[in-house]
């Protein structure tokens, strides 16, 4: 019986090749879409299961809350609660501390590469194991001058032969590669680091900051130092060990610091998507999901309405096959099957389409994702969306089909009354309920883009070279020579990141508040041409300028309770670092808020002083160019050729801050681009859909059409007709969702500091778009129907 039910469905999708033709397209690029989706939410929901025990293995996070601020979540916590935890906090197997270095230059003799480097404990393999090559990370990591490679960078950086041994210079020190990893740390949180440092070596920040790291209780100011990962005893659930983190909070910390402070084990295969840490992501991932939704619910409507629509034309086979002795419950499944095959068609094209695309979606989103068709969840993936996918698209009109009455339709060929109309034009305005929200949502997102993308800066970033890696005097005073170059200036890494480095300022009267420090050169705002507000930016030439001579911006001033800037200059705040008592600073003047980052965040509290000594050994500083203008060519030719003079050995690296601006818009231009790729593919499958409608609705009234041409209607009245039966569906669903779009559109915008506003004129933009496109489709349509002559209409009449 089933393999009679199989054959009928196969001729059954070749008897109605046309509309699956209209369909079948739609289909491919709906099942693709779902299949991205799915495949996204199969990698992000396995963020580190590749560790063994991750239902156990936790990051140390919590909150940090100051008077007047919201609340701060922290992914990082005091570098000494790793070495206390195993003792004051029962069933702690084992703990690491993982201490984010940024880029690097790691050097071999003869050449230079800029990595992300990171410091770590010997057991943060313990505690996050992952495979190895060659050697014993453990080993390498107590070892004060071992050093942990991935498999990629050990064949990039080391000499060819055995790695293990290999010497490699960083910061003018000696380290031993004593451990390769398999570049297997992808889908972790160790995937961003190419090399391991001990914590024990002379440049760790641990070693450096061991006063501040060893205080005898820990400070608000102490939190955001390091990366603790930890794992439980087998049997200790995650309720039990926040409240073990808790009870040990309340031992190490000041009883009025302890309400600002929490603590809390998260799991590390939740990092990823846990919503106080990332947020963002998680609404991400559920628009992505609420788009791919809609790419495949379109098609699915336009096959319902379509397959009913035609099922007039099947009445005779339906007839015939129950005249014969088949079952209402047999054609049902026949017709199901015709669905569940079309599907199975559509999702093997699906998946060649999704091959040819993931590359493309990894690089946008910035991931990794695999179609592993061996991986036994993806074929369940697979499989699941040809069933649900054919049984809901394909049961409502199978039932129509089936429920044919034989004497019904072979009485000479009568029609049957076609009750499912109410139907599909419920469909057609759910279709629309789906697609106008989505082209309101592109509209409004293109106009954001343009907003944040073009939106005027209170500062000048054209003509900015910005050069990774070095920032000494000497190297900085030849840039500044080199022809085309007007200005240079040196300043910390942290000047390209959303927030400085995070400080306690206190101000006289007790206002204490969290601040954002950026380590600059003199010339810095002069070059970007940011005037002061109030008192005097920093002088070259001035012999006072100290690390205790300070700029703050508008925002500061006000939160260290001075109301107007001139109010603030002259006056002397207490700067605290890392649980020290702090140091008193003079604020000699006051500067406008601008933002190094994207217009998406608010601008923070900053606080800007001479970088000091430290920053000019290191070698991971900045040095901002400013050219002079005209052809840039000459001038970077020129900025290259000092850098490699300076030093040969270092790869040049630099970049023109305006594209610096642009990559921290990649977020909203990557959201632009996605939902103005599916708004166009779902308006194209929409329309497709309408367009198989109308000529149906055509077809059926023909008859109609030709007696209303007979009583003197004019091509254009029979046109009109059949848009504005058209019309109605899409009308009436922009009136549905109109309020709610409207909502979440501004709930949306509000997640920016600055934003552009939603008004009734952008639903009604969205609104009158799809009209006038279902308008253009149908109307070809109509006008073919409209231009017939009355007498073939007729002419059995």
């Amino acid at each position: 019986m089933m393999i009679t039910i199989l054959r009928q469905a196969a001729k059954g999708v070749r008897r109605t090749r046309s509309d699956v033709l209209l369909t079948f397209a739609g289909m491919i690029v709906g099942l693709t879409a779902s299949l991205l989706m799915a495949l996204l939410v199969r990698d992000q929901v396995t963020y580190g299961h590749a560790f063994p025990h991750h239902e156990r293995t936790y990051l140390l996070s919590g909150t940090l809350s100051a008077p007047g601020e919201a609340l701060t979540p922290l992914w990082s916590t005091p570098a000494r609660f790793a070495e206390l935890m195993p003792t004051e906090i029962p069933g702690v197997e084992a703990v690491a501390r993982l201490n984010e270095s940024g880029m690097e230059i790691l050097r071999r003799e003869d050449a230079a590469f800029r990595e992300m480097i990171a410091w770590a404990d010997p057991s943060l393999f313990e505690v996050l194991p992952v495979p190895v090559v060659a050697g014993d990370p453990v080993a390498a990591l107590t070892a004060p001058d071992g050093l942990v490679l991935t498999q990629s960078l050990a064949t990039k950086l080391l000499r060819p032969g055995p790695p293990l041994g290999q010497v490699v210079r960083m910061r003018g020190l000696t380290f031993r590669v004593m451990a390769v990893l398999a570049d297997q740390l992808q889908h972790g949180p160790l995937r961003d680091f190419a090399a391991f440092f001990p914590n024990g070596s002379a440049l760790s920040p641990l070693r450096q900051g061991d006063d501040a790291n060893r205080v005898s209780t820990a400070t608000p100011s102490t939190f955001q130092q390091v990366y603790t990962y930890f794992r439980m005893r087998a049997g200790i659930s995650t309720p039990a060990t926040d409240a073990a983190l808790a009870a040990f909070l309340t031992r190490q910390m000041p009883a009025d610091d302890r309400a600002r402070v929490t603590l809390r084990a998260l799991r590390v295969d939740r990092i990823q998507l846990d919503p106080e840490l990332n947020g963002n992501r998680r609404a991400q991932l559920f628009v992505m999901l609420a788009i791919a939704s809609l790419t495949l619910a379109i098609p699915c409507i336009n096959f319902v309405t379509l397959a009913t629509a035609r099922a007039s034309r099947r009445r005779i086979e339906v007839g015939i096959a129950k005249m014969g002795g088949a079952h209402q419950h047999h054609l049902t499944a026949q017709f199901v099957l015709e669905s569940i095959l079309l599907v199975g068609l559509a999702m093997v094209a699906a998946i060649s389409l999704t091959e040819l695309v993931l590359p493309a979606v990894n690089g946008t989103l910035g991931i990794r994702m695999t179609l592993d068709l061996t991986a036994p969840d993806v074929m369940a993936i697979i499989l699941g969306l040809v069933l649900v996918v054919g049984v809901l698209a394909g049961l409502y009109p199978a039932l129509v089909l089936a429920a044919h009455r034989p004497a019904a339709v072979l009485k000479g060929g009568g029609a049957t009354v076609d009750h499912s109309t109410a139907i599909r034009q419920g469909l057609v305005v759910g279709q629309f309920m789906l697609l106008i929200p989505l082209l309101s949502v592109t509209l409004a997102v293109h106009r954001q883009q343009d907003l944040l993308t073009h939106a005027r800066l209170s500062y000048d970033p054209s003509q900015v070279v910005v050069v990774e890696g070095v920032c000494r005097p000497g190297i900085r005073d030849r840039l500044a020579a080199v022809p085309g170059v007007r200005t240079a200036s040196c300043a910390g890494m942290e000047t390209l990141m959303p927030e400085g480095v995070p400080i306690v300022a206190s101000a006289p009267g007790g206002v204490e508040k969290t601040i954002s420090t950026m380590r600059v050169d003199a010339s810095f705002l002069l070059l970007f041409g940011i005037p002061p507000l109030a008192g005097r930016l920093f002088d070259a030439e001035h012999s006072r300028e100290t690390a205790d001579t300070i700029l703050l911006n508008e925002t500061a001033a006000r939160g260290l309770g001075w109301s107007r800037p001139e109010t603030a200059v002259g006056q002397t705040i207490r700067v605290s670092v890392a649980g020290e008592s702090g140091s008193p600073a003079q604020v000699v003047g006051i500067i406008p808020d601008f933002s190094m980052g994207s217009l998406e965040d608010k601008v923070p509290p900053m606080l800007f002083q001479i970088r000091g000594a430290q920053l000019e050994a290191q070698e991971s500083g900045l040095i901002y160019l400013k050219l002079a203008g005209g052809d840039p060519h000459a001038a970077l030719a020129g900025i290259d050729a000092a850098l490699r003079a300076d030093d040969p050995g270092i790869p040049v690296s630099r970049f023109f801050f305006d594209e610096h601006l642009a990559m921290l818009t990649r977020v909203i231009r990557t959201e632009t681009q996605i939902f103005t790729l599916f708004s166009v593919v779902n308006l194209l499958m929409a329309c497709a859909g309408i367009y198989g409608l109308s000529a149906f609705t055509a077809e059926r009234r023909t008859k109609e059409i030709g007696v209303r041409k007979v009583y003197g209607a004019s091509v254009t009245d029979i046109v009109r007709l059949l848009l504005w039966q058209f019309a109605k569906p899409v009308l009436l669903a922009g009136m549905l969702v109109w309020i709610p779009t409207y909502l979440g559109l501004r709930r949306w915008l509000e997640g920016f500091a600055t934003h552009v506003e939603v008004g009734p004129l952008s639903l009604l933009a969205a609104t009158a778009l799809a009209l006038v496109i279902a308008g253009l489709t149908v109307a070809g349509q109509s006008m073919w129907v409209a231009r017939a002559k009355p007498i073939r209409a007729l002419r059995y009449e």
